[in-house]
């Protein structure tokens, strides 16, 4: 007996896969429209899913010397470093990156990316992410200051450790609790 799938959407050779080589590489632009220089992306695959969003996937090149400014984006988004060396800014380190790594990043950590002025050669990647929004487009990140992320990371720390105290403190009372009922 044959399982039968209903599908939804609709898959097309044209749309859903892409190479790196080839034309269509394009200027990519902060949430001003002020253009990164020495950095160029390229559209990948992307489809929209069943419940509205979309996911895709875009390739990144980043020439040595070029930079992305801290940002965050509105979904988790993984990298697969393909070719070069580089770095990723995130959680306050910069973290060497290769072809053959790939990183996942959530979406409210501020991060960056960048390449060394004495390079040897681009650092390109594919960047994937839900929901994803085109290599081009002035939405795909907020950039933000290197103050934000500090007084961000001292409110996810401040809560962390506001969570750990509760923890601890429960867990006391709880022993206390225990202890008193074996005193019985």
């Amino acid at each position: 007996m044959k399982a039968s799938v209903r599908l939804h959407r609709e898959w097309n050779l044209e749309k859903h896969l892409r190479h790196i080589e080839g034309e269509g590489w394009v200027t990519m632009q902060d949430p001003d429209g002020m253009v990164f220089p020495k950095i160029k992306g390229k559209h990948g695959v992307r489809d929209r899913k069943n419940d509205g969003t979309y996911i895709g996937s875009d390739f990144i090149c980043m020439y040595p010397g070029s930079k992305f400014p801290l940002h965050t984006h509105e979904g988790d988004h993984e990298i697969y470093f393909i070719e070069g060396n580089g770095f990723v800014h995130i959680n306050g380190e910069d973290i060497a990156v290769r072809a053959g790594h790939t990183i996942h990043i959530p979406a409210e950590y501020p991060h960056g990316v960048w390449v060394e002025d004495n390079a040897s050669g681009p650092l390109v990647f594919a960047a994937a992410g839900h929901p994803h929004i085109h290599v081009d487009s002035h939405k795909r990140m907020q950039t933000i200051t290197s103050e934000e992320a500090r007084k961000s990371a001292k409110f996810y720390g401040f809560w962390l450790f506001f969570a750990l105290f509760l923890f601890m403190l429960t867990s006391w009372s709880f022993a206390l609790y225990i202890k008193s009922l074996s005193s019985w």
